[in-house]
């Protein structure tokens, strides 16, 4: 017994060192990725930043034009077209309604006025605009005109609106609208004041 005590401590401490030998540190090359750290603020904001619109001056602008309508008119003693005619102006006359000319004089006018017009239309159609938006509206669009068509809570109607309501309670504030009271000058007259014949409370109306 005692001689195999002395083998039996040997396998017990070799037992135990193969259990508590220290094992490679295995870890998974999930634990190991770094996460890429965000970018800074001032990487997130866009390279090209909104430049202000330029200001013009309008009476400048229109102090000097650049060129004259003038140039899109046919020569002074340009020759008629060969499709407007005496039998044309008068059938254009005819669908607006307008009166003939009195005299020979009169109609070589409107033919030469006429011909003017057309050669003015067809140099504007003869314009390109490829790539130009069609226009919408006429309309004001300086800072100014877009503030006054802008609708806010300034605005006088919205005010109003907004002037009537109560805000009631603490942590959650509703809104409630009042209740119009309707004074004697608006609830307090005399309907069938004006009427020539009533009856009770109805006014006759004669039938026609």
């Amino acid at each position: 017994m005692e001689a195999i005590q002395p083998a039996t401590r040997a396998l017990r401490a070799s037992l135990w060192r193969t259990h508590h030998r220290p094992r490679p540190l295995l870890a998974s090359s999930r634990s190991f990725t770094t996460k890429p750290s965000p970018p800074p603020p001032s990487s997130l904001r866009h390279a090209d930043t909104t430049v202000p619109p330029r200001q013009i001056d309008v009476h400048a602008l229109l102090s000097t034009p650049s060129w004259d309508p003038s140039t899109l008119l046919p020569p002074p003693n340009a020759p008629l077209p060969s499709e407007l005619t005496s039998a044309k102006l008068h059938h254009l006359l005819r669908l607006s309604a307008l009166p003939p000319p009195k005299d020979k004089v009169e109609e070589a006018s409107m033919l030469s006025t006429l011909a003017q017009q057309l050669h003015f239309v067809k140099q504007i159609q003869d314009i390109d605009t490829a790539g130009v938006e069609p226009l919408k509206a006429i309309r004001d669009e300086t800072p100014s005109a877009e503030r006054e068509g802008t609708i806010g809570r300034e605005t006088g109607e919205i005010a109003a609106a907004l002037a009537k309501e109560e805000v009631r309670g603490r942590y959650a504030p509703r809104r409630r609208r009042r209740k119009d009271e309707v004074g004697k000058k608006a609830g307090d007259w005399d309907v069938l004041a004006n009427a020539a014949r009533r009856e009770g409370r109805y006014f006759i109306v004669e039938k026609v």
